[in-house]
């Protein structure tokens, strides 16, 4: 698949919507390009985002599709199975600010 890459008008555009915080400075895409595992080789993210509600999420999501930006989904980057790391570029989803448990479900033992 050929994937499409952020320019400087891309990211703006991504920026605007819903106020999502992006970062693409060096340090940010160093540190979101990579987990815990050592022997993976690292891939910069050419933008981070770090989106607070599921309507950003799918607004992210609409953006990443309607330009064929791929998109990595991330947690807290501990893992070691290479999971958060990108393949190609494109955008990092960072979910460190979803946070708040909105409903908990005693009787199935959920969040």
């Amino acid at each position: 698949m050929n994937y499409g890459r952020l320019n400087a008008d891309l990211i703006e555009e991504l920026q605007s919507l819903l106020n999502i915080p992006v970062k693409y400075d060096e340090e940010s895409l160093d540190r979101y390009s990579r987990d815990e595992t050592a022997e993976l080789k690292a891939v910069r993210p050419e933008v981070v985002t770090f989106p607070v509600s599921t309507e950003e999420v799918s607004e992210i999501m609409k953006f990443a599709n309607r330009h064929l930006i791929p998109v990595t989904p991330r947690g807290a980057g501990t893992g070691l199975s290479g999971g958060a790391v990108p393949s190609y570029r494109g955008i990092v989803m960072s979910f460190e600010k979803m946070n708040r448990i909105l409903e908990f479900d005693e009787a199935n033992m959920m969040t």
